[in-house]
């Protein structure tokens, strides 16, 4: 999708201009057994979800924002052909929130609770 955009075209004294619209895969995601996932602080939390083709690239969100997983240590994203897997090493409170994942134009959403 990063694509997109304004495009201009120059041939001589020629100039032709256009814009290119991308829109994302209409990715299938498996939906989970249980929207809700508690664990005790300090424990691993996992989501996971399937997707319909391999190799899929997706990303997660947690209340909204995009994850950085470059900073945020303690969460690892793998991906596995369709399998699609968050997890989060040692759980706090803070971390209590709505968690969705992303692939193509579909998206679903879990809920992490900490006691």
């Amino acid at each position: 999708m990063s694509d997109a955009g304004d495009y201009t075209v120059v041939a001589g004294s020629s100039i032709s201009k256009g814009h290119l619209g991308v829109e994302g895969r209409d990715i299938k995601i498996s939906e989970p057994a249980n929207r809700e996932i508690t664990v005790v602080e300090k424990h691993r939390a996992t989501f996971e979800f399937e997707v319909n083709e391999d190799d899929v690239e997706g990303r997660w969100l947690k209340n909204g924002v995009e994850i950085q997983f470059s900073d945020e240590k303690r969460f690892n994203y793998v991906s596995i052909r369709k399998m699609h897997r968050l997890t989060i090493s040692e759980t706090y409170r803070s971390d209590v929130g709505e968690f969705t994942f992303i692939a193509g134009k579909n998206k679903s959403t879990m809920n992490l609770l900490v006691k």
